[in-house]
């Protein structure tokens, strides 16, 4: 709860609406502590699918209530893998702060880190040593770098 209610605060105090990525089955006690720490004009949603995150992704322009997506890691996996998903994060998350709760679970994957770091905010949780030494870089580029993505036209642009 401690970790929960700080990023929630700090997501609130940005004044940004934010993807929230959680191990499987952990969604639902997010929806829970948004309903309960933030106020009425914040509403939280699991996101089950692809579908289910268009309908609730984060807007573009700020607005007085805040919108909490909340993805499975699996989920959030499987969206960078297709290419129109993966454009609709990316979207999302450059309007969006990104908080990845127990984030040792983030895949290593490098496109999976490159969506996560298309992110304006950054935040990055875990109440769980670090076990496998090799995920600390990882992570630290997700908290840190800029990714860079392909435009339409071909060209490279920063996210």
């Amino acid at each position: 709860t401690g970790k929960t209610l700080t990023a929630l605060a700090t997501d609130l105090k940005l004044h940004r609406d934010a993807v929230i990525v959680v191990p499987n089955g952990l969604g639902h006690v997010w929806k829970w502590e948004v309903r309960k720490w933030c106020s009425a004009s914040a509403t939280a949603s699991v996101a089950e699918s692809a579908r289910s995150f268009r309908s609730v992704r984060p807007r573009v322009n700020p607005h007085p209530s805040f919108r909490f997506c909340i993805l499975s890691y699996e989920r959030f996996a499987s969206m960078v893998a297709s290419p129109d998903e993966r454009r609709v994060l990316v979207e999302s998350l450059a309007h969006a702060t990104l908080i990845l709760d127990e984030c040792h679970h983030l895949p290593d994957d490098s496109a999976v880190v490159d969506v996560c770091m298309a992110a304006r905010y950054r935040m990055l949780a875990s109440a769980t040593p670090f076990v496998n030494l090799h995920d600390f870089p990882r992570l630290m580029k997700v908290c840190s770098g800029r990714a860079k993505f392909p435009t339409d036209t071909g060209a490279v642009t920063d996210a």
